[in-house]
């Protein structure tokens, strides 16, 4: 089973990252040092290493200035460090999870 690497409170910076940010997977052989076990959440999932790159590949937004966000298209004035976090058993885009996002609608 892989292993993700995400961000808790200790690697948490405020306007850089937000806790449960998708940093990294590796295999489940994969043995973390207590140091690294302490200062990054450690899940395993289900699937394979490439399932799990890939299922994060897929939930990245595209590179553009804008996004559509509850059904309307914002300005997109800050791009997060990580571009997805594991959510509820899913990966989920950042974008909105910056309030400076949420407020300029782009016509």
């Amino acid at each position: 089973m892989p292993q993700l690497v995400l961000i808790n409170h200790l690697t948490y910076r405020e306007g850089i990252n937000e806790i449960g940010d998708f940093v990294g997977v590796f295999p489940d052989k994969h043995i973390f040092s207590e140091h690294e076990r302490n200062i990054f959440n450690i899940v395993q999932v289900s699937g394979s290493v490439e399932s799990v790159k890939a299922a994060a590949k897929a939930a990245e937004p595209e590179q553009v200035i804008a996004y559509k966000g509850d059904g309307q298209w914002r300005k997109l004035v800050k791009d997060p460090k990580f571009p997805v976090r594991y959510e509820d058993g899913k990966f989920k885009p950042n974008i909105s999870r910056y309030l400076e996002n949420n407020g300029i609608l782009v016509n």
